[in-house]
């Protein structure tokens, strides 16, 4: 498991991270999840490789916080399945209660296409998790194909705009207008607004600018080790 780090895009201090599944293969190296995450979905092995990467993501924001007086919000991926199972919100309580870890520093993203496969489901699933305080946000606004319908989905606490959105957004006049006109529009509906795979640093500006509220990406810093996430 490694944690890539998120910063406030006003001041780029550090504010959370995000927790990304890897996969250490004896022969290929280190597999990402774009490799195996959909067979894993199809799998009775997700429930259990999703409880592993919950339970040492909120460990790490819970040690961050008593070892190093840092408090992070810690971002986790969930899969349509998941998100979906009865079990969840139980699950969750579980370990924010072993951590020690308030509700509102853990923030769970479900992909915009697991939301428009199944709107109408996801709604009380989410609202489930929004109850007990954890945040839920969007991830990868850009790539589904039923944006309207996310819109008039479920209530959400955060937007996180995806790659395809926001590559060579510096050089795009039509690009940032779009961006811009996005980040308003999740915002009026009362959404964080995160910006994802981030390139460079005029990117960056360009964000800030817009009224992004939170950035990522390898310019501003890659994925580390737990050990490295801790000393950051």
């Amino acid at each position: 498991l490694h944690f890539q780090p998120i910063f406030r895009a006003q001041d780029r201090s550090l504010v959370g991270c995000e927790a990304l599944l890897r996969w250490q293969h004896m022969d290929h190296g280190l597999v990402t999840p774009r490799e195996f995450i959909q067979t894993l979905e199809q799998s009775d092995h997700v429930h259990r490789v999703g409880e592993w990467v919950l339970d040492h993501a909120i460990s790490l924001a819970a040690e961050a916080r008593d070892k190093h007086g840092v408090t992070l919000r810690m971002c986790v991926n969930v899969t349509g399945r998941e998100l979906m199972h009865i079990g969840l919100p139980a699950k969750l309580q579980t370990l924010l209660h072993r951590h020690g870890l308030p509700p509102r520093q853990l923030q769970i993203e479900i992909s915009e296409v697991a939301i428009e496969q199944r709107i109408a489901a996801v709604e009380p699933a989410i609202e489930d998790l929004r109850s007990m305080g954890v945040r839920v946000a969007l991830d990868g606004f850009g790539r589904g194909t039923k944006t309207l319908d996310v819109l008039m989905g479920p209530r959400l606490d955060g937007v996180k705009l995806g790659a395809s959105m926001l590559s060579h957004l510096a050089e795009s006049r039509q690009r940032q207008q779009v961006v811009e006109a996005v980040i308003k529009m999740w915002r009026s509906l009362g959404c964080e607004i995160w910006a994802d795979a981030v390139e460079t640093g005029r990117d960056a500006e360009a964000l800030r600018g817009f009224g992004c509220d939170y950035l990522q990406g390898y310019t501003l810093g890659g994925p580390q080790s737990r050990d490295r996430m801790l000393a950051l």
